[in-house]
């Protein structure tokens, strides 16, 4: 993910770049509770080779 511009001010304008930050932000949260409430639950995390 990535936005555009070369100030600040530019970085405010690219509304598409800002709205994927913040969906990634509420999906790395909501993740994150999952991963907490499976781990309490006893759910193990997946084996790697």
């Amino acid at each position: 993910m990535l936005v555009h511009g070369s100030t600040p001010e530019q970085v405010r304008e690219d509304l598409e770049g800002l709205r994927n930050l913040r969906m990634l932000a509420k999906n790395m949260a909501w993740f994150l509770q999952c991963k907490e409430a499976g781990n309490k639950m006893g759910v193990p995390l997946p084996e790697y080779d």
